[in-house]
């Protein structure tokens, strides 16, 4: 059985049964975006969110994925290792049970570790979201290379 990592806008930290792709649009209600990365037991792991969470008004602050993404996050997140899948396409993966236990247990001992910080974060941002924007990024690759 194979696992994501729960967090949950009440701030509540859970492993959750992952089958497929279908599973995190459950955990975080509707579609998802990639909406941080981080680092833990050396390997990057990846942030989903809803990906309307600025404009769903029935979300509330998630203060924990906040913390984590550097930005205002609203609704459950669903947490997975940044890795490789079946195909050997880059992908969101989940974890074996031990894996997706030792996370939670890091996650949770984080917002102990930084409850000041948590509690600036839903001062800030509890009352009213910050307007949706967008960023456009636009690169190109030398010919040469």
């Amino acid at each position: 059985m194979q696992y994501a990592i729960l967090i949950k806008a009440d701030d509540k930290i859970e492993t959750y049964e992952y089958t497929d792709w279908q599973t995190i649009q459950k955990m975080v209600d509707g579609y998802f975006e990639i909406c941080g990365i981080f680092v833990a037991y050396e390997q990057r792991w990846l942030v989903h969110c809803n990906e309307e969470f600025l404009l769903r008004d029935e979300l509330q602050l998630n203060a924990t994925a906040s913390l984590i993404c550097g930005s205002p996050i609203y609704g459950d997140v669903a947490v997975l290792l940044d890795g490789f899948n079946e195909e050997n396409e880059r992908d969101s993966v989940p974890v074996d049970k031990e894996t997706a236990d030792k996370m939670r247990v890091l996650l949770t001992h984080m917002q102990y570790t930084f409850a000041p910080d948590i509690e600036m974060i839903r001062e800030k941002y509890s009352h009213s979201k910050p307007e949706p924007s967008a960023q456009i990024i636009s690169f190109s690759v030398p010919e040469n290379e």
